[in-house]
């Protein structure tokens, strides 16, 4: 699976002694089948109100009503995974032992593993069994379909608070025991361990408490990274084990996201109870407006959750690339720079497949040409490829923007945003002329052929389309600049003049 990496790490590792600028790019050569690669853990829900779950309530009906059926078994699998996450599951014994000998436990330490088993599962079932039963009493009062979707929404009332604050407490006690036994299960360790405390809390961790982020560097997964440098065997495990610091510190920021996340969502919960069903019905506009500004600020804190997972990734990834090949090291900057930021190599990505269908059709005479005119402007286009990367990592997305005004940040900081965000735009527009000059040469060299002439006149036409609505956002940018700069100026002026003056009298008293 390709991950996202941190681009800030990628940008601020510095490139092997002699390195070029970017890697040449290679003629196009048919692929390899992806091998399948592991995942660390299964991909969680996003939000934590409305999280996966492992109890479900039987299906009614029968086979005679095929519809019933299918939304009975839709609402039973929904609920199945929002319990799977709301009550996130102990370890089994058998994934304790086979922990615990990935950490170098061997057959001899049989009794000291039972019993940390034992002291496991005595912290762990009881409250597990109790919290379970809780929140599924609790469930359909919380939580109702989506008509739409199908989807388990939470219900704003006292039964989504009180579920919440159980499903807390319980995760608070799990946590706090499968520390305890990857702690104590790393001291019975009597041979080389395949896995390292860190590594074994990390995978723990990534599974009970994973939230997939928006944020497209706090999104990175290391052992994902790991897979995309392509280093294998004894040189992925000496590097595994120089990476332990990291580890822990996130497993210990992705832990504490999830209860951020969480916590947030309570406090939500807490607040909707009180202002009690429809609200808004009777309530004044300017309650109405303060209200919606305050759930405004729940989203904005958990945009702010990924900060600290962010800089977690940064320091990794940073890491990860000093100790890697220049090769590895390269090949992991492009790999993950299109994951992160896919939309920044549209054009070209686009006239590569158009080369691609245009070589299918008209075979060998025209493909080879296409093929040296599109290795041409990848060459051109690797001249700013560096500067790319460098410019997106210092942008925000323009919703990300929305969200840091939204939370507080002052407008100078807002300003500095967009006008990192208008910078990579102009990039992205240079670096499009150059893919719609060599569009425009592959139109001519197809002229003989009116099929493969049209893939790229329509190319020709969306690279134009994408150029139209750049121009739209950077208009548009331009005249959020400007308004926050002058809206900042009025500010400055009018705090200027109700500065108290030393009679005691504002200025604009005098």
């Amino acid at each position: 699976m390709l991950v996202a990496i941190l681009s800030a790490a990628l940008m601020t590792a510095p490139p092997a002694a002699g390195a070029p600028d970017a890697a040449p790019p290679q003629p196009p050569a048919t692929p390899a089948p992806d091998a399948p690669t592991a995942s660390p853990a299964s991909t969680p829900t996003n939000n934590p109100a409305t999280p996966p779950l492992a109890t479900a309530r039987p299906a009614h009906g029968s086979g005679a009503n095929p519809s019933r059926d299918a939304r009975n078994a839709a609402r039973a699998t929904a609920e199945s995974e929002l319990m799977a996450t709301l009550v996130p599951a102990p370890c089994t014994a058998e994934e304790m032992r086979a922990a615990a000998t990935a950490l170098g436990a061997e057959p001899g330490a049989k009794d000291s593993l039972d019993s940390l088993v034992r002291q496991y599962e005595s912290l762990t079932t009881v409250p597990y069994a109790n919290v379970s039963a809780v929140v599924h009493s609790r469930l359909s009062a919380a939580y109702r379909s989506a008509t739409a979707t199908g989807a388990l929404e939470p219900m704003a009332g006292p039964e989504l608070a009180a579920l919440l604050e159980a499903t807390i407490d319980w995760r608070r006690i799990l946590a706090a025991a499968d520390m305890e036994f990857v702690t104590r299960a790393a001291t019975l360790r009597t041979s080389e361990p395949a896995q390292l405390p860190g590594i074994a809390l990390f995978m723990r961790v990534v599974k009970r408490d994973d939230v997939p982020a928006n944020d497209p560097a706090a999104a990175v997964r290391l052992p994902d990274l790991l897979d995309e440098s392509g280093i294998t065997g004894a040189d992925r495990r000496r590097i595994e084990g120089a990476l332990e610091r990291h580890w822990s510190r996130l497993a210990s920021v992705i832990a504490a996201r999830r209860v951020e996340l969480m916590n947030t969502a309570l406090d939500r919960a807490r607040l909707e109870e009180s202002w009690g069903p429809a609200w808004e019905l009777t309530a004044p506009q300017a309650t109405i407006d303060e209200r919606i500004r305050l759930l405004d600020q729940f989203t904005a804190r958990d945009r702010a959750s990924e900060a600290p997972l962010r800089a977690a990734n940064h320091d990794a990834a940073l890491a990860l690339l000093k100790m890697l090949p220049a090769p590895a090291a390269e090949l992991l900057r492009d790999a993950a720079d299109r994951s992160i930021w896919p939309w920044i190599f549209d054009s070209e990505s686009a006239l590569e497949l158009s080369v691609a269908r245009a070589t299918e059709i008209a075979g060998p005479s025209l493909g080879e040409p296409l093929t040296a005119m599109m290795y041409d402007l990848q060459l051109r286009l690797n001249a700013s490829r560096r500067e790319l990367s460098k410019r997106a990592a210092n942008s925000e997305e323009l919703d990300a923007i929305v969200a840091s005004a939204q939370s507080g940040a002052p407008p100078q900081t807002v300003v500095a945003l967009l006008s990192a965000q208008r910078r990579l735009q102009e990039l992205i527009d240079k670096r499009r002329r150059l893919v719609r000059d060599t569009a425009v040469r592959m139109e001519q060299a197809a002229a003989g052929d009116p099929r493969t002439r049209a893939i790229f006149a329509e190319r020709i036409m969306a690279c134009d389309a994408e150029t139209r609505n750049a121009q739209w956002r950077l208009r548009g940018i331009d005249e959020r600049i400007a308004q926050l700069n002058a809206g900042d100026s009025a500010d400055d002026q009018s705090t200027e003049m109700d500065a108290p003056n030393p009679s005691g009298d504002s200025a604009k008293d005098r």
